[in-house]
């Protein structure tokens, strides 16, 4: 879970887009970065399904200003 003050609103996480924001708490990581490190977290292959997955959560997680786009 993740408490957003800014809002006063709490998100919550499923399993893989917990790991994608953990992963991004590290700092700002390339799609392919992120894709790579969910394959090895879920022992994976880092395919295009998995890459779209990532996509996903993180565009949501951009259109809920949890993480933005750099570039």
């Amino acid at each position: 879970m993740l408490y957003d003050a800014r809002s006063d609103e709490i998100h919550r996480f499923d399993s893989l887009t917990g790991q994608v924001f953990e992963e991004l708490r590290a700092g700002p990581q390339p799609v392919t970065q992120l894709v790579n490190a969910m394959s090895e977290r879920l022992g994976v292959l880092a395919d295009a399904e998995l890459g779209r997955l990532v996509t996903e959560i993180l565009r949501i997680l951009n259109i809920r200003n949890i993480a933005a786009r750099l570039g």
